[in-house]
């Protein structure tokens, strides 16, 4: 089993085609691969675009990574990460 490389909430940018995202998903697959599932921010018109996944060779570190917002008294009802603040 290899090591992941990045961590998630990590942005990356790939060197082949310069999209940016933030890491959300890190995937190993049976040959040894690699692959992070990137999500970059909403676009001019306020839509989200979907997740791209890159092989580990092509990225590289922006040097971001995303904080974890959370209210004090918010309680952790979607997983690992806990919600997203609601002010």
């Amino acid at each position: 089993m290899k090591k992941f490389k990045y961590e998630l909430n990590q942005e990356l940018k790939d060197v082949v085609t310069g999209y940016q995202g933030i890491v959300m998903v890190r995937c190993e697959y049976a040959t040894g691969c690699l692959h992070y599932g990137l999500q970059a921010p909403m676009d001019k018109d306020g839509k989200v675009p979907a997740w791209e996944y890159m092989d580990e060779s092509r990225l590289i570190p922006t040097g971001y990574n995303l904080q974890t917002l959370k209210r004090p008294d918010a309680k952790d009802t979607s997983g690992p990460c806990g919600n997203p603040p609601q002010w």
